[in-house]
């Protein structure tokens, strides 16, 4: 997970902390930062510039010659550019003589074609700013002119990125705001309120489509919303593509780009429909039939089970739930009204289509690690705001919605006196409740008790247990503070088994054998290999539900055919006679 600084400021405040001593931070808490890539440090000299006038090159058809207002104080200056796509009036990145753009490129005074060219108009590629050389990078209109561009606010070409491990059991921490969560925690400050509202001020949104929910089990909650109006080809504007290419998404347009910027801003996968090429324009989420298969966005045909979760209109399949939407239904450069998905699958589900189609994509591995449900309204509706603003047109008023909704969390007991024993810390349960309050539990101390009752917060699905809490406790008062103990004397003496398995075991490796750990799984055809007979009790074996691997599905029963293939391996590499 690539986290820009400059965009996880958006959530926190960071004060006057340095890079590094937040990473340690964040890092010792349980948040390990990987490596830290410092982005534009090399670039120098680049200024923000308005384009006065636009001449051709006498001497060169593919030429021009650019005036250029340097800003405050500043002569206009010349500069000879290959590119056409700005206009008189336009704010352009302007490397000055004596500027270094990445890679330690050094921008100079000089002739090209018989005129000199004072330095050289920049693309977003030359800057780094994202991945387009088609033209030069034309700033936001109301940007100052005369400004060093490494630090202009949405623009910075200087930012550092985290690159952080993320781990299985934390979707939580798989968003920006996600991290800024723990960032606040460490740093003792509060994350920053969001912006909830939504200016309606287009048609009911009932009048417009239907949405209803047939499969509650793989989609308890569906939200819809509902855009006319929209100019789906609008690229997004400047900020939000640099804070996708920092963290490795290409932009693609205003539409996709809202919901690809809210997922990882968020951590809720989003899903824009063109409304005019869905059928009937209404939304059925339901299981799909035997053999029924979707063609999805990258142009594969899926063929579904049962257990798939489908989002569809009617018969029609439209998209695979949390996955990936289907060919049919995409917005295109042409579109112009735009149903929006917001909704919620459980983990399991996604997993488990995951898995047999060998699909990955964003969203899904935030679907299987799971996604705070009571976020798909209020960031649904984010995201209408956001394609009203950046693209164009009107939000329908009103959500569409069905589903029966996600049942609360429910309470987990802590007995702390305990959990203080094992920790060193002090004993009253009122010590432990801060630490829980602080990463969003509800907490209710038990009276005329050592105990306290949690209620996790939605977004925390690794919270389960007792042994939960205790670790968050611990986590959040520091692990420096744990002391160190040695574990209670066993005897110091080992069983006669455990003597025996110990000489054994040294007899053997000093006649030159190894030990060997086979697989654990096997399969009926390596017992096969053993021409075992189909009475033989070896062939009795545990099948898995959820096997790694099908050429794997089932617990060992004998060690042959794992050593055989250990001995195979060790042939094929010349390690054995």
């Amino acid at each position: 997970m690539r986290v820009p600084l400059t965009w996880l400021a958006v959530h926190v405040d960071l004060g006057d902390v340095s890079v590094q001593a937040l990473a340690d931070q964040l890092t010792f808490a349980g948040l390990e930062i990987e490596t830290i890539d410092w982005v534009g440090q090399d670039v120098a000299g680049v200024i923000t510039a308005r384009v006065l006038r636009i001449a051709p090159h006498p001497d060169a058809d593919r030429l021009a010659l650019v005036t250029i207002d340097p800003g405050p104080g500043g002569e206009p200056r010349e500069v000879v550019c290959g590119a056409h796509n700005y206009a008189p009036g336009d704010v352009v990145p302007w490397a000055a003589p004596g500027a270094k753009l990445p890679g330690g490129l050094e921008i100079g005074r000089r002739k090209v074609r018989g005129r000199w060219s004072d330095g050289m108009l920049a693309s977003a590629r030359e800057l780094g700013v994202f991945d387009d050389h088609s033209g030069i990078l034309i700033l936001p209109p109301d940007t100052p002119v005369g400004v060093d561009l490494t630090e202009e606010e949405g623009v910075g070409l200087r930012d550092a990125v985290f690159d952080i491990k993320t781990f299985p059991n934390r979707g939580d921490t798989l968003s920006i705001r996600g991290v800024a969560r723990e960032a606040a925690l460490v740093l003792g400050t509060e994350l920053k309120p969001l912006d909830l509202t939504v200016p309606e001020r287009g048609p009911q949104a009932a009048t417009l489509a239907t949405v209803e929910v047939d499969d509650a089990e793989g989609c308890p909650i569906y939200y819809a919303r509902v855009i006319e109006g929209v100019d789906a080809g609008r690229p997004a504007p400047l900020w939000m593509a640099r804070r996708l290419y920092l963290y490795g998404q290409r932009p693609l347009g205003a539409v996709v780009d809202v919901t690809n910027y809210l997922l990882i801003d968020q951590g809720q996968p989003l899903h824009a429909f063109d409304l005019d090429r869905i059928p009937s324009h209404r939304i059925l989420v339901r299981r799909a039939q035997p053999g029924e298969v979707i063609r999805t966005l990258d142009g594969r045909d899926r063929h579904l089970t049962p257990e798939d979760t489908l989002i569809s209109a009617g018969d029609e399949p439209l998209a695979l739930a949390g996955i990936m939407g289907g060919e049919d239904s995409e917005v295109r450069p042409d579109s112009t009204r735009i149903l929006l998905e917001a909704a919620h699958f459980p983990p399991a589900f996604v997993r488990r289509t995951t898995r047999r189609l060998g699909m990955s994509t964003e969203g899904a591995q935030r679907w299987a690690r799971g996604v705070d449900p009571a976020g798909a309204g209020p960031i649904g509706d984010q995201a209408a705001r956001l394609i009203a603003e950046l693209a164009g047109g009107t939000v329908a008023t009103g959500r569409l919605q069905d589903g029966p909704g996600v049942p609360p969390r429910e309470a987990v007991r802590l007995d702390w006196r305990r959990s203080a024993q094992r920790l060193g810390a002090p004993a009253d349960p009122a010590f432990a409740a801060p630490y829980l309050e602080g990463v969003g539990c509800q907490v209710q101390l038990e009276p005329d008790s050592a105990a306290l009752r949690a209620v996790p917060p939605s977004w925390r699905f690794d919270i389960e247990g007792w042994a939960d809490l205790e670790e968050e406790v611990a986590r959040r008062w520091g692990y420096d503070k744990l002391p160190a103990t040695l574990p209670k004397a066993t005897g110091g003496r080992r069983t006669a088994e455990q003597r025996l398995r110990r000489r054994t075991r040294d007899l053997l490796a000093g006649m030159g054998l190894t030990e060997v750990q086979p697989y654990p799984f096997t399969s009926q055809g390596a017992l096969d290999r053993l021409e075992l007979s189909a009475s033989d009790q070896r062939r009795r074996a545990l099948r898995l539900a959820n096997p790694l691997s099908e050429e794997s599905p089932e617990l060992r029963t004998t060690l042959l055919p794992g050593l055989a293939e250990a001995a195979r391996r060790n042939l094929e590499k010349g390690l054995a006679g």
